[in-house]
């Protein structure tokens, strides 16, 4: 069958097309090399938010006719929209390229979440940002998530642990496991922990969640009391107890169980206190209570085996004495005695003396002197061994005995003519045995000495010998048979009224003076049992504690 359509037919469309096709490219490159195709560059940079993806339109870049700008193309492939930076941007319009620029910035603080807002665990439990459920996110990434600021506010202790009364800590933690980092609670309470998120360009966001800390009560008690028979005691009186949970919470709330202390026997016995929290959580603990007769618990004392500096001890005869020392030793009595003597001032007559301490209660410290020491100054001042001074009263004196009584008042607050309780307690009186004292022969050769004090409470004379005769009647100046205890030290002027110790820290007698003779001298003083006779006389009370 022969072709109905002429090969020279096809040759002559086939030019045409490719005449037409050549006709329009021609046109349309000079349509846009000419001036209506033309543009001018509007914009070359812009700056976004990191994260944020923009599809971006020509006419941010090229000023000119709408649809000639809108035919131009745009490349950004080169942009990080995640990652802060500088990126080019490429335009085509016709023949022409165009370059802009693209500024990624981060201003976007991290978001933080958190499901659960209030968070209950024990005292010395951990947590991590992750553990109390903490979520955070960032449209770079986050770079740090930690406990930036933990408080307590309503920790409540008393006494002394009040430095505790209120916790709070700011932190960064080191590293960058945002993870693990973790935290101790070493305390009960009630916190408020605030958590930090940041990203790697310093924008923070904050997020604070509660916590409860659940501890039980502290509790603390005596480990010992000592008891004389027959004694009344509140145990409430010696615990101290505080709950970081509950600021209400004291002894009154403690379970005291005393049931088996019989005060009215000697022996050792268990006091058990019990605690508990509205949280039913429980601390115990507990206090021997050691019962003896008044007089054991007083021997106690004076062995130096307890003390109430350091001990809680009620019913003995004198919580205040100085005791004895099972040693010898003349060296160590002179400085163990030093809170039991004194400095006086006679201000009348501008002379000085010594004293010391027989008796300390609730009311008043009772000081011995002699009375040619005051010579009728019936307010001397009183240093004591640390130089403290007070004004004090004469009570009693007695010229032909030479013995005088002076007394200062104790009160809530020290001034000049009153000492504070709570400074008496750092007094002792001289140890008084008058047993041991009746005991002694005339003529015992025992060790002795003595220690005075002078304005500033500083240790100025100091002597060791021994006793001569226990008592010896002689004639003090125009008084005649007076029983005076003879001693082989020479005292000098400011001496008198010292007290005069054994080796052991027992008084002996008071200094009162020397008497010369033809060929000799003789040191006098004032026998213990003078001392106490005129005590007993004037307080109707005997002075003596074992």
């Amino acid at each position: 069958m022969e072709d109905t359509f002429p090969k020279k037919n096809i040759r002559k469309i086939v030019l045409l097309v490719l005449s037409t096709v050549i006709a329009l490219a021609l046109g349309a490159g000079l349509f846009m090399i000419s001036p209506l195709f033309a543009v001018e560059t509007a914009q070359k940079n812009i700056t976004m938010e990191a994260g944020e993806r923009v599809k971006f339109a020509p006419s941010e870049f090229l000023d000119g006719a709408d649809w000639c700008v809108n035919m131009s193309f745009i490349d950004d492939s080169a942009v990080n929209y995640k990652e802060v930076g500088e990126y080019p941007i490429y335009i085509y319009h016709g023949f022409q390229k165009y370059t802009a620029y693209v500024r990624v910035e981060d201003t976007t603080a991290p978001s933080l979440t958190c499901n659960i807002r209030n968070i209950t665990i024990q005292k010395g439990d951990s947590i991590t940002v992750n553990t109390i459920g903490m979520k955070a996110d960032d449209n770079t990434g986050i770079d740090r998530l930690l406990f930036f600021h933990i408080s307590a506010e309503k920790i409540h202790v008393e006494g002394e642990k009040e430095e505790d009364s209120a916790y709070t800590e700011s932190l960064y933690l080191k590293g960058r496991d945002i993870w693990t980092e973790d935290y101790t609670f070493e305390h009960g309470g009630l916190y408020t922990i605030t958590v930090c998120a940041m990203d790697a360009y310093n924008n923070t966001s904050y997020l604070s969640v509660n916590v409860t800390v659940e501890e039980p009560p502290v509790l603390e008690a005596e480990e010992k009391i000592y008891l004389a028979t027959g004694q009344t005691i509140d145990f409430a009186d010696y615990i101290e107890v505080w709950d970081f949970m509950e600021p209400k919470y004291s002894a009154e709330d403690v379970v005291i169980d005393s049931s088996a202390v019989d005060m009215s026997k000697t022996g050792e016995y268990q006091v058990t206190y019990t605690a508990t929290d509205s949280y039913g959580l429980s601390t115990q603990a507990s206090t021997t209570v050691c019962v003896h007769t008044a007089a054991e618990l007083q021997e106690l004392i004076n062995t130096h085996e307890i003390n109430k500096d350091d001990n809680i001890i009620i019913g003995a005869y004198n919580l205040y004495d100085s005791g004895y020392y099972e040693e010898n030793n003349p060296a160590l009595i002179q400085q163990a005695m030093l809170p039991a003597i004194v400095h006086i001032e006679n201000d009348d007559n501008y002379t000085f003396g010594s004293g010391y301490i027989l008796k300390i209660d609730e009311d008043y410290v009772t000081i011995a002197t002699n009375d040619h020491v005051i010579m009728g100054d019936y307010a001397p001042s009183v240093t004591f061994y640390d130089g403290t001074v007070c004004q004090a009263v004469v009570i009693a004196k007695d010229a032909r005995e030479d013995i005088a009584f002076l007394q200062i008042p104790l009160a809530q607050n020290s001034d000049e003519y009153f000492l504070s309780r709570e400074y008496a307690e750092s007094l002792r009186t001289v140890h008084i045995n008058e047993g041991y004292w009746n005991a002694l022969e005339n003529e015992s050769r025992i060790d002795i000495c003595y220690n005075c004090i002078d304005e500033n409470g500083e240790v100025w004379q100091s002597a060791v010998g021994y006793m001569v005769y226990k008592e010896a009647t002689r004639t003090w100046n125009e008084y005649e048979n007076i029983n005076e205890c003879i001693i082989s030290m020479s005292p000098v002027g400011g001496t008198s009224g010292s007290a005069i110790f054994d080796g052991h820290g027992r008084l002996i007698a008071m200094v009162r003076g020397y008497t010369e003779y033809d060929t000799y001298t003789e040191t006098v003083a004032v026998p213990l049992g003078e001392i106490l006779d005129y005590y007993e006389m004037v307080f109707h009370e005997k002075l003596q504690y074992q």
